[in-house]
Parts: structure tokens; sequence; C-alpha cells
């Protein structure tokens, strides 16, 4: 089998975004007269817990549409792009490997490219998927399966010529169950263990190392050659 695609989460997989995200969350339990310290934060966004402040009778699908539509929004001098993603991008797309970029912000294409543009990475991405409609079911809040299934089609490539890199575990259930290989990234703070029971065929420190996970995955002779 030959890999033909990745397909990247964007956030905390590509660019750390986490301080917005802190800001954001934070700036909405304010509103409602909570609030939550970085360490709590930190905590809990890796337990995955962070539902636990939400107001007692509010709806947990409108607050994080919310969430999801403030996050493209919001301006952070702390956002930064992570460690080795420009040179996994450059060196995939001189392999002829396609790259599609996916985040679950309720935002536009054209605000993602610019996002990208500004991190130097759009020259390198040949797909970006966004929409800007809010989610009416609470299973998709955080779920990817419509989303890949779409940027497959759109690509013109098979679930098992694609692998998905994704530092949440949703993510990579998402690709497993449309037949993908799914790669978790730890830069998302989630635990390996968390990830491996998701079903990631690999768990790597961040996306500098995705190279050597693909090779596990699709060990060829002249995927290794390529890639050096």
């Amino acid at each position: 089998m030959v890999l033909r695609a990745v397909i990247f989460d964007l956030d905390q997989t590509l660019i750390d975004t986490l301080p917005r995200f802190y800001r954001v969350f934070k700036s909405l339990l304010n509103e409602r007269g909570r609030d939550i310290s970085w360490e709590d934060f930190l905590r809990d966004y890796a337990e995955d817990t962070l539902d636990k402040y939400i107001p007692p009778g509010e709806d947990r699908k409108s607050f994080w549409n919310e969430f999801l539509e403030r996050y493209s929004d919001e301006n952070c001098p702390d956002d930064k792009v992570i460690d080795g993603a420009r040179e996994v991008l450059a060196k995939l797309k001189d392999m002829g490997v396609k790259i599609a970029v996916t985040t679950g912000r309720l935002t536009t294409v054209d605000k993602v490219e610019k996002e990208l543009e500004r991190f130097g990475l759009k020259e390198y991405v040949d797909l970006v998927w966004a929409s800007n409609k809010k989610y009416e079911d609470e299973e998709e809040l955080f779920s990817k399966e419509r989303v890949l299934r779409d940027i497959l089609k759109k690509l013109s490539v098979k679930p098992e010529e694609c692998v998905v890199v994704g530092d949440y575990y949703p993510d990579v259930k998402s690709a497993k169950s449309l037949g993908a290989y799914a790669i978790g990234v730890l830069t998302g703070h989630m635990k390996e263990e968390q990830l491996r029971e998701a079903g990631a065929d690999e768990v790597i420190e961040s996306v500098k190392d995705l190279f050597k996970a693909v090779e596990r995955i699709f060990p060829s002779k002249a995927f290794r050659e390529l890639s050096r």
C-alpha cells in the first residue's frame, strides 16, 4: 500500500494554540460568574474533563458552539508553530503526498488559510476544511468522521492510503472508523494510553517525528528513500 495523503488536525498538532484555548474558555466562564486557573485548566484539558466547569443547567452543545466560534476570532500572540511542522509539511510536499488540514473550530476556510499563511504553512497545503455551521448533533461536536469522509472524497484518496494526524482521541476514533491510519501526537497534552485506546496505530511526541511513525505503517523501501 502507498501513502497518498496526510490529513492534519490544526490546533495542538500543527500550531500550538493552547494559551488561546485557555483565554477563550476562561472568558466564557467569567461571563457566567466562574473562573479557572491555568494549572487547573491544563490538568482538566489533558484529562478531557473541562465539561465540569460548564454551569449546571446550561446546554453543553450551545456552550461549545460558542467557544468554537470565538476560538478562531481570538488573536493570541502566544500562538506558535509546533516544532518541526513546517519541515514535515515541506518534505511531504516534495514527496508528492497530498496534504489536508482540518479544524473543529467554527470558522471559514479563508480565515484558516490566512492563519496558515501567517505561520508560513499555507504553501504546503492542498486542501483546508472548515465550516462556520454550528453543530446541531452533540456527537458531532468533536467527531471528525463526516469531515474526514468529505476530505478523502475531495482528494480522491482511499482511507487505507491516508494517515490522519491529531492530538485528540476523537480524531483517532474518526480516522479508524473510516479505515484510515491514525497517528496521535502528544503536543495536545493527552495521555498516550488514551490515544492508543482510541485505536492509534502510532503515538509520537510531536509532528516532527511523523516520518518514523509513517515508515512503520508503510514499510516500503521506496517510502524510506523518499523520506530521507
